[in-house]
């Protein structure tokens, strides 16, 4: 008898590593996220009847237009449809590694839109920053 429950008891113990590996696989087994960095950058601007197109796929060319991304601040829901009115108009295609891509429109200085969402008020001020940076720094394609 002593036998038989010293025998139960390794055989417990012998599985207890594997009881509690189970519980641990999917946690472990979990892919690592694939770093999701801007590869590449289109831009289309039309203003005064002018079409300025830039593509930029050199690191220190792409930080300055993910920056002015980053601080373009929503500030509400558009009260009108940019799609009307006149002005800046820039098409901002954001290519990332993992073969995504983000599509920006802004209007006017005033609105911009993300993959087709809801239109989004932005700061007008911040918002005319765009132009400059695309007149100093030329297309790399």
């Amino acid at each position: 008898m002593y036998m038989k429950r010293l025998q139960n008891i390794s055989i417990f113990f012998l599985l207890l590593p594997f009881l509690f590996s189970g519980s641990a696989g999917p946690r472990m087994r979990k892919k690592a996220m694939i770093p999701h960095t801007v590869t590449q950058i289109q831009i289309i601007c039309r203003r005064d009847e002018q079409i300025l197109t830039r593509c930029y796929t050199q690191p220190h060319k792409i930080q300055p237009v993910l920056h002015y991304m980053r601080m373009l601040k929503q500030e509400g829901a558009a009260d009108t449809d940019p799609e009307r009115l006149t002005g800046d108009r820039f098409d901002i295609t954001l290519y990332y590694s993992d073969g995504q891509q983000r599509i920006y429109r802004q209007r006017s200085n005033r609105y911009i839109s993300k993959n087709n969402q809801p239109w989004k008020k932005i700061n007008w001020a911040h918002a005319q920053l765009l132009y400059p940076i695309l007149q100093t720094m030329p297309s790399d394609l």
